[in-house]
């Protein structure tokens, strides 16, 4: 609970604020789960390079968003995309 006031207190906050308002949307939880989705699957290929992960999980993401109606431009900046894909490159490092 500690960390979350620290964040909140810091100038970190306004930095992240835009990133979490458009994450609560509704596409926002659907591009978290495909992100975390598609990290999940790209780990597990040993043989490629970071770079051949990182492709091949955006296109996944890609997938996944069009498959729901969302298109990455219009309902969800690129931005937005990669960021999730970070963050969730984050989360399974946990």
């Amino acid at each position: 609970m500690w960390e979350k006031l620290k964040i909140m207190s810091s100038g970190i906050w306004f930095f992240v604020l835009p990133f979490l308002r458009s994450m609560m949307k509704q596409t926002g939880s659907i591009l978290a789960a495909a992100a975390l989705s598609a990290v999940k699957a790209v780990a597990t290929n040993t043989g490629a390079s970071g770079a051949e992960k990182r492709s091949a999980a955006l296109d996944m993401i890609g997938q996944e968003l069009t498959a729901q109606g969302i298109k990455i431009g219009v309902d969800v900046s690129t931005s937005l995309v990669n960021a999730a894909l970070e963050m969730a490159v984050q989360k399974l490092k946990e």
